[in-house]
């Protein structure tokens, strides 16, 4: 059965990995501000990026991923059963930040390695994600918090009922912050994001050229 990504998100509906990952937080002691967080680590996932402590965890269970591939099902559901590392300001909960890495092959290299933040202001959540190699460029997105979550909610309510527009925000998120961060990272290595011929994995083009 297809797996459902976080933009398939509807009143009736979410996906698992999603459901996953909110049971694991009181979440209706959160605020908007901390859940849209958790959504854009979510994303994060999906685009092919992994917690930095999980991923010295868990490197040698969590399948690969080609450059020009970003979605594993199996490594998105896997994740989400654990609780990512990361440092926000209590009590206000005004500002997030969490150590991410490109989920790849090369599992030593230092480049593939990003910090996230997220920093409240007003209404809405600034999103930026630096690559720690310092002459790479980071990139950032502003999000309206309200457009996304909506509060007031109990924990009676279904996990879906928390979100709306998640198709929009996946779409914001993965266009502005995740893909030119991790496409730019790859590129760093000599690693090609694209389906061509120098992107396919060394055995592959090797059978090829014969």
């Amino acid at each position: 059965m297809k797996q459902l990504l976080l933009s398939d998100t509807t009143i009736q509906c979410s996906p698992l990995h999603l459901r996953q990952l909110l049971r694991l937080y009181k979440i209706d002691i959160l605020s908007p501000a901390h859940i849209l967080f958790l959504i854009v680590y979510l994303i994060a996932l999906e685009c092919g990026f992994v917690s930095k402590h999980l991923f010295k965890k868990f490197c040698r269970v969590l399948s690969p991923i080609p450059p020009f591939f970003t979605y594993h099902s199996k490594n998105v559901l896997f994740l989400s059963r654990e609780k990512p590392m990361y440092q926000f300001k209590s009590p206000h909960e005004t500002y997030f930040s969490t150590e991410l890495r490109v989920l790849n092959r090369n599992l030593k290299h230092s480049s593939l390695y990003s910090i996230l933040t997220a920093l409240v202001s007003g209404d809405y959540l600034l999103v930026t994600l630096t690559p720690t190699p310092n002459n790479l460029r980071g990139c950032s997105s502003c999000l309206p918090i309200n457009r996304y979550i909506i509060s007031h909610l109990t924990s009676r309510e279904p996990i879906s009922r928390y979100f709306r527009k998640l198709d929009q925000l996946t779409v914001q998120l993965r266009d502005e912050v995740f893909m030119p961060v991790r496409n730019e990272q790859l590129a760093y290595l000599e690693e090609s994001p694209y389906p061509s011929i120098s992107g396919l994995p060394l055995e592959i083009r090797e059978v090829l050229y014969g």
